[in-house]
This record gives structure tokens, C-alpha cells and sequence, in this order.
């Protein structure tokens, strides 16, 4: 596995960037506070929910009819649709993708008002964020946006090989360290150079 970006540090010490290629699935493995109402033949999208057919238009008349049930058993929730782009990869958005062949609506993520009220104080804005925030997430998994690092010794001066593994650790969603939280993990002087870092 070669390393997709490389960062040399001013005393050798360098810092090289990979695709994590055993991430997690953030709905299956994390605790969220918003539930993924899904249905794709192909794909397992999104949350396991009480709402699943084996054909969604044998149990829906439309999502109409579907973002209703969800509405009558969830008063006052906040609720969005999600949209699935299916071409080179997947992609998934609560905005539609505009293309009519490799893309459309999928289900509805939707965030209940005791969640609204415990976590977020009743402030529904802050509860978009959250919902917004996990579609992003999730839309990360799907591209495999995700990555890990591992943090290098000098490179050894007698055989010209890569030098020892000081620190790794992987998940992280995005590339860029001083984004991603991988920064977190480095020594202060390291987090000034990225901020100036030239390629």
C-alpha cells in the first residue's frame, strides 16, 4: 500500500498519509441520533428499521406516503430526504444529484423530538447541523474518504529504508491532517509545519 500524500517534517521525521482500507461502517459501528430510513435492491443503506420490505411499493404508495408514516409515528421529528448517486461508486446526499439514470431518492434520515429536546435543547438548527453532519459522514464511507497515518523516524542511514514506525492510527475522515483530527496525535512543532507545509 502506497501512501497517498507524504509530509517530511525539518528534522526527517515524516508523516505519510493512506486510504484506510478497513473503516468502519459509521451506522453500524457509532451511536447516532438520527435514523437512516433506506430502501435500495442492491445495496444494505443506511439503519435497520422497523419500516423494511422486501418491495418498497408492495407496503408505499410513494415517499409521500412512507414520510407520513414516519411523521405520524414520530410527532415533531425533524426529517430530511436522502438521495443516492450509484455511478463509479456511491454517493449519498439529502440534495438531489440531478441525474435521472444513475441517481434518486433512496428513504429519509430523520431525527425524533426527544432527541431535538435532550441534546439539542429544542433548538432545531442545531439538530440540522447534527442531521446534516451524519448524511456527510456517511457519504464519506460510501467514497471511502477515509484514512490513517503513520508517523516515520529519519530513514535509516546505513540501508536508505524507511525509518521506524513512531505512531499510526487510522479512521480519519478526510485527508488533510490539520482537518481531519490526525493532528491531534502530532507533536505541536509538527502542526505549525503542516500549516505552512509546501509540496
Amino acid at each position: 500500500m502506497e501512501p497517498i500524500e507524504i509530509y517530511k517534517f525539518k528534522d526527517g521525521c515524516q508523516l505519510e498519509i493512506y486510504h484506510d482500507e478497513d473503516h468502519l461502517n459509521p451506522r453500524k459501528e457509532f451511536d447516532n441520533l438520527c435514523i437512516m430510513v433506506c430502501f435500495h435492491k442492491r445495496y444494505d443503506i443506511g439503519d435497520k428499521h422497523e419500516y423494511k420490505s422486501e418491495n418498497f411499493n408492495s407496503r408505499w404508495n410513494g415517499w409521500d406516503e412512507l414520510k407520513s408514516a414516519l411523521r405520524t409515528h414520530n410527532p415533531g421529528c425533524l426529517i430530511s430526504p436522502l438521495f443516492l448517486m450509484d455511478h463509479s461508486g456511491l454517493s449519498i446526499s439529502t440534495i438531489p444529484f440531478g441525474c435521472k439514470w444513475d441517481s434518486g431518492q433512496i428513504g429519509f434520515i430523520f431525527i425524533t423530538q426527544n432527541i431535538i429536546i435532550e441534546h439539542f435543547n429544542g433548538d432545531d438548527k442545531k439538530a440540522e447541523s447534527c442531521l446534516l453532519a451524519e448524511v456527510s459522514q456517511y457519504d464519506q464511507y460510501l467514497r471511502g474518504d477515509i484514512y490513517g497515518f503513520i508517523l516515520r523516524n529519519k530513514p535509516c542511514k546505513e540501508c536508505g529504508g524507511p525509518g521506524k514506525n513512531l505512531d499510526s492510527c487510522w479512521g480519519f475522515y478526510g485527508s488533510y491532517p490539520l482537518e481531519n483530527g490526525m493532528s491531534d496525535n502530532l507533536k505541536r512543532e509538527y502542526v505549525e509545519e503542516l500549516k505552512c507545509y509546501q509540496s
